[in-house]
């Protein structure tokens, strides 16, 4: 009997807990009729947030922090008339935009700085973000790859019995997207955070797992 190649796809996947969260804030300042009082409002925002923000990274609690340079624009609200599809303009607004983001690895301290930031007119927040490091990453890409490239094989083997076939060899092997006749580009190795469960406030109340995943696909020939 002629060699039968067994093409199969092999994935795995691990979590871990967040080791960081990074808080993004909005700044979004908007007035009628001044445009200095916009931007000097949100420079004073943007001001006092980093200056936060580099309280926490000075104590420990965070690891980085960033700000968004300030943006500005002008815009008409409008209000509906009293005829139908006609609009009366109301006044012109002034806009003045910035964020800052902050990583934190005391998530305690993190909590604490969304509640208080809650309460601060023109501020809200954009955004919790959950992650693991460098190194743990780097540690769990390498299980979840050696894991991946197993079950590939253990799919090959399988097949390969289930048709009265001997035992496999491995001809070519491929990260995802890389095989030649693929249509799909897709990722290798994906770390990402789990749903976000969230309290009434609208932000995420604990942390959330991290997966690490990876996928291959290989050849394997058997007789």
């Amino acid at each position: 009997m002629s060699a039968v190649t067994i093409s199969v796809t092999g994935t795995a996947e691990r979590r871990a807990p967040a080791e960081r969260g990074t808080v993004s804030v909005a700044i979004a300042v908007e007035v009628p009729d001044d445009g200095s009082k916009a931007t000097e409002a949100a420079v004073l925002l943007s001001e006092e947030l980093a200056e936060q923000a580099r309280g926490f990274v000075s104590s420990g609690e965070a690891t980085w922090w960033s700000s968004e340079q300030l943006s500005t624009r002008t815009f008409d609200k409008y209000e509906n008339s009293d005829e139908p599809a006609k609009e009366t303009r109301i006044t012109r607004y002034h806009g003045a935009y910035a964020g800052v983001q902050v990583r934190f690895q005391d998530f305690a301290a993190l909590g604490r700085w969304v509640t208080r930031i809650a309460d601060i007119d023109d501020v809200s927040l954009a955004g919790v973000s959950w992650a693991i490091t460098d190194a743990t990453t780097t540690e769990l890409a390498g299980r979840v790859r050696a894991e991946a490239v197993a079950d590939a094989r253990a799919r090959a083997e399988a097949y390969a019995a289930a048709s009265g076939l001997g035992e496999v060899a491995l001809v070519q092997l491929w990260e995802a997207g890389l095989r030649p006749d693929s249509s799909s580009p897709g990722e290798m190795l994906m770390a990402r955070a789990a749903f976000s469960s969230t309290q009434p406030g609208g932000f995420p109340f604990k942390p959330e797992d991290v997966v690490v995943s990876a996928t291959i696909t290989a050849d394997y020939r058997a007789q």
